[in-house]
């Protein structure tokens, strides 16, 4: 079995942003894979197991949706 298998293409859509409440502090959110596409990378986990797939390989897919927000404190 080759360590590298071919992977369709995809794309992932990103929305970040930042609001300035001092010159020392930002605040500072987003949301990563909008719109919760699954992919995997050419080199992400593959697991060797059970026939959950054709070939007996289990894909390890890239996280899903996730929304974050922070402050960023400059000092």
């Amino acid at each position: 079995m080759p360590i590298e298998q071919r992977t369709g293409g995809f794309y992932t859509s990103y929305v970040r942003g930042y609001y300035n409440l001092s010159q020392q502090v930002h605040l500072v959110g987003g949301i990563d894979n909008m719109f919760n596409r699954n992919y995997i990378e050419h080199l992400d986990l593959r697991l060797q197991g059970p026939a959950v797939t054709p070939g007996g390989i289990t894909n390890a897919f890239a996280p899903g949706f996730t929304a974050f927000i922070g402050l960023e404190w400059l000092l």
